[in-house]
C-alpha cells in the first residue's frame, strides 16, 4: 500500500519520498515472528504500534519496520529497541 508522498525542499530542489504501508502479514514474513510474537512485542514497546488505515485495518509504516529489523539484526538490547520505538512513533507526530 502506498500511503501519499511527501515533498521535501533542500535549497532549489525537491524531493519527493513515498511512504509504503506494510500489513501484518507482511510485516510478519519480513520480520519472521508469527502474529502473536509481533502483538507481544507492540505491548511491550518492541516494535512501533500500527496506524489505522480503516475502520478495522491496520498497517506499519515499511520504513520503521526497515529500522526495527536493522536494531534486530544489530542484536540491540530491549531498552535500545524501546527507545528506537519510541522514537519512530514520536516521529509520527506532524
Amino acid at each position: 500500500y502506498f500511503l501519499e508522498l511527501i515533498h521535501t525542499v533542500q535549497g532549489n530542489t525537491m524531493q519527493t519520498t513515498s511512504l509504503r504501508i506494510e500489513r501484518r502479514k507482511e510485516v510478519c514474513h519480513r520480520t519472521g515472528l508469527p502474529p502473536t510474537t509481533l502483538f507481544y512485542r507492540i505491548s511491550a514497546g518492541l516494535f512501533p504500534r500500527p496506524i489505522p488505515l480503516g475502520a478495522k485495518i491496520v498497517g506499519w509504516p515499511a520504513h520503521e519496520v526497515d529500522q526495527v529489523i536493522k536494531a534486530m539484526i544489530a542484536c540491540k538490547t530491549e531498552p535500545e529497541l524501546k527507545e528506537l520505538v519510541s522514537q519512530l512513533e514520536a516521529s509520527r507526530q506532524l
